[in-house]
């Protein structure tokens, strides 16, 4: 009786289950939300091919990964995540993976300390090759290295934001 008890409880449970699904399907229904698939193109649509887009999160990278990797959609731009920069294994994959991207250490590092980079030493290296982008939340970011402030400056530039040289004022 103990197995049938068992066997009972169980249809019930799916059953409510099945019931739950179909009853609120409709509702819970996001086939044709298209947000994500527009934010995305909103994101990449503008900017100038060939670009180096420096994310900050999984939001961001995510999202750029899908439109690249699923619809394939501007996969021209070179796309890594700046908080994976700080792994040992980023100038690997950066290499093997993001033609052209140039990283100047064996490990980003925002102090300088031997043998790593700053993310100054990462726009020089790459500022002639690739117009450089960044997320708002990297540009949060971006104040925890300085390394960059006397050189660069970054601007909005549609939903990103550019990273590019400081202007000389002209002489007067």
């Amino acid at each position: 009786i103990e197995k049938t008890l068992l066997c009972v409880l169980r249809l019930v449970a799916l059953g409510i289950s099945l019931w739950i699904l179909v009853y609120n399907y409709q509702a819970q229904d996001q086939s044709h939300n298209t947000v994500f698939r527009e934010y995305g193109q909103a994101l990449l649509a503008p900017l100038p091919r060939s670009s180096l887009y420096l994310t900050h999160g999984d939001l961001s990278v995510g999202l750029v990964r899908y439109m690249q990797g699923c619809l394939s959609f501007r996969t021209d731009i070179r796309v890594f995540d700046r908080t994976l920069l700080a792994t040992n294994w980023s100038r690997r994959h950066i290499t093997g993976n993001l033609p052209g991207v140039k990283v100047p250490g064996m490990m980003y590092r925002r102090d300088g300390s031997p043998g790593s980079y700053t993310l100054g030493a990462f726009f020089d290296a790459n500022i002639q090759h690739f117009p450089i982008f960044t997320d708002k939340l990297g540009v949060s970011k971006l104040v925890d290295d300085n390394s960059w402030q006397d050189r660069y400056e970054v601007e909005p530039f549609g939903l990103c934001y550019s990273v590019h040289l400081k202007q000389t004022p002209p002489d007067t």
